[in-house]
């Protein structure tokens, strides 16, 4: 055996494998090693590679140069597509269009160009097999297509991984060839159009219900025809219901309806248009890496964005007819969505003068010590955010309270009830626009090894009483919604475990439950803290980095046991609180410091209606 030799599988498919090498090989992924291994019995070795980014400071070194690069790149690339397109739009319309799509794709690249790199440096006489190249193989109908192929498609990765070998020319490599390999990812035409959501029954009281309809009809009525304002305010239907018509009460505002067609699903790759835009394209790239993104944004792009752009602003030629918005009220996430023609229309108003005000999604924007989704949108797109803390963070972003849980029933929990722990599935791959405080990639194998780990800390006792609740981000009969099957890996490990079957939500849970356990930084620690539930997060923060401010809160958190870095030390203080939580946490300590780290990341105050109001008025009137 020559131990000098190097094979690289590029992805966790039998393609991408050898066969009985003689030489070490080098696995980019935990997922179908023991297949790997059955091929390669006589192999010296097979070693396991992380990402380059799976230390979080080289994503954070990293990015200082990705964002200077993102801003050269772009000071360009907006021209071009104003040329090849045929409109003469200012540089902030494109970033709010397609800025977020080509900040992913940047990113993506880069770190599967970064982790290769690394590979390289490491190991010589480095041999692997690559896709055979097909032109337009990298394109996908819209941006729902390319995200989800790149968080979660092998084939789509092991494409993208081999064109970085190809254009490096630094790694020998064999060529093997995918048959109809548009056909083998994910994308809308094969996805159901059923609700990943169980249908559950829904509790009401229809008498109440029905008149509470007619009235805010009434109302509705009353502001479109008697109380027209010199102003209009877009408040979009992703905002909670109840916040919704506070905000058009309280500034008399009608709901304007507005139509957002669907991009075909047919559009046709051009290469003449593609070649258009990459003739038109004068950027200069200072290094390789440049040089490779320069060819393959082109091509990566999707096509909803280039061959559907006329069909785009025919679509929302209507929309435009409507009353210009002063300013359009929307969700962080829809922002940093992938409907384009809703951004084309929020784009459009955008350079017409409308304001963009976001209300905050997602309970990690600001905890991280590198957050690039806000950085994105801080830089480029919004005006002013409300985020769910009670204080102001600069003139841009402003403490609104925790209005993901305003107007939800008050519960409390039952302290002999079941414990819920709540895991999260995260995506097979890199998505891009990450943070210092999201696992990615196989972070995941790390984060279902810990909490196989503390399960089995436990006693047969505590684990009776434990209920997992896997958080549902993709439909049923998604084919990746548990990509490292965390479900699966739990069930055989622990037969008897209990999984949620989602009939109700968190908050109608509480009443049944006496501790919830986080396992990410995300939401529900959040939700758990300003409801005064319970709470044990189990999160390594000396792997994943926060900020300062966040830091000091999370050290309090250690010390009053609701942290734990690891899977014993968690284990340990539920074994000691589990039969009476109560004592514990109604103490004065562990209450004093949840409210400081409520009164900075999730404030609920009593009076959460009028201290909402009054800092979103602060802000309206600032502009009227």
């Amino acid at each position: 055996m020559n131990k000098k030799n190097f094979f690289l599988t590029l992805a966790p498919l039998e393609q991408a494998f050898c066969k009985n090498y003689k030489g070490e090989i080098i696995h980019l992924f935990k997922k179908n090693l023991s297949l790997l291994k059955g091929l390669n019995s006589f192999s010296y070795k097979i070693t396991k590679k992380n990402s380059f980014w799976h230390n979080k400071d080289n994503l954070i070194h990293d990015n200082n140069y990705l964002q200077n690069f993102e801003r050269r790149f772009f000071n360009e690339f907006y021209k071009s597509l104003n040329d090849t397109l045929g409109v003469s739009h200012p540089k902030k319309y494109w970033e709010i269009f397609l800025g977020k799509i080509t900040c992913t794709i940047i990113y993506v690249l880069y770190e599967r160009w970064q982790t290769i790199i690394d590979i390289e440096n490491n190991h010589e006489f480095l041999e692997t097999k690559i896709l055979k190249k097909k032109d337009g193989s990298l394109s996908l109908q819209n941006g729902s297509d390319l995200n989800k192929n790149i968080a979660n498609s092998d084939l789509f990765n092991f494409k993208i991984n081999s064109e970085i070998i190809r254009y490096r020319s630094t790694i020998k490599y064999k060529e093997v060839e995918v048959q109809d390999i548009k056909k083998n990812l994910f994308n809308q035409k094969n996805e159901s159009k059923k609700n990943f959501f169980q249908i559950k029954y829904i509790k009401f009281k229809y008498i109440k219900i029905f008149f509470d309809i007619i009235k805010k009809q009434l109302l509705n009525l009353q502001y479109l025809i008697f109380n027209k304002k010199n102003y209009y305010i877009y408040i979009s239907p992703k905002i909670k219901s109840e916040t919704s018509w506070i905000l058009r009460n309280k500034f008399k505002q009608p709901d304007l309806k507005f139509k957002f067609k669907k991009i075909s699903l047919n559009l046709t790759f051009s290469e003449t248009l593609r070649k258009k835009l990459s003739s038109n394209l004068n950027y200069k790239p200072s290094n390789n890496f440049e040089s490779f993104f320069r060819e393959k944004i082109i091509e990566m792009m999707p096509l909803c964005y280039l061959e559907g752009y006329q069909n785009i602003i025919s679509n929302n030629k209507e929309n435009k007819e409507k009353k210009l918005p002063k300013v359009m009220f929307l969700q962080f996430d829809e922002i940093m969505s992938d409907n384009a023609s809703y951004l084309e229309w929020v784009s459009y108003n955008k350079i017409k003068g409308s304001k963009i005000f976001l209300i905050q999604t997602g309970g990690d924007i600001f905890t991280p010590k590198l957050e690039i989704r806000e950085e994105f949108a801080k830089n480029k797109i919004y005006d002013v955010l409300f985020h769910y803390g009670k204080k102001n963070l600069g003139d841009k972003i402003i403490g609104a309270g925790f209005e993901r849980v305003f107007f939800n029933e008050e519960v409390l929990p039952n302290y002999k009830g079941n414990i819920i722990l709540a895991l999260y599935p995260g995506d097979g791959y890199s998505t891009g626009l990450l943070s210092t405080t999201k696992p990615f990639q196989d972070d995941w194998n790390e984060y279902l090894d810990d909490k196989i780990s503390f399960l089995e800390n436990l006693t047969p006792e505590i684990r009776e009483k434990i209920i997992i609740r896997l958080k549902k981000r993709h439909h049923f009969n998604d084919p990746n919604r548990d990509y490292f099957k965390m479900e699966e890996n739990i069930k055989t490990r622990f037969p008897d475990v209990k999984f949620d079957d989602y009939k109700e939500s968190l908050n109608e849970l509480v009443p049944k439950t006496s501790i919830i356990i986080v396992t990410h930084n995300a939401t529900t620690l959040l939700e758990t803290l300003s409801k005064n539930i319970p709470t044990l997060m189990l999160m390594d923060f000396n792997k994943y980095k926060l900020s300062k401010t966040a830091n000091e809160l999370y050290k309090e958190l250690v010390r009053i046991g609701i942290l734990h870095f690891k899977a014993a030390s968690a284990a340990e203080k539920l074994l000691s609180v589990w039969k009476d939580p109560k004592e514990w946490w109604n103490s004065k300590e562990v209450q004093g410091i949840r409210q400081k780290f409520c009164e900075e990341y999730a404030y609920y105050p009593k009076n959460y209606k009028e201290f909402f109001l009054k800092k979103v008025s602060d802000q309206i009137n600032q502009i009227l």
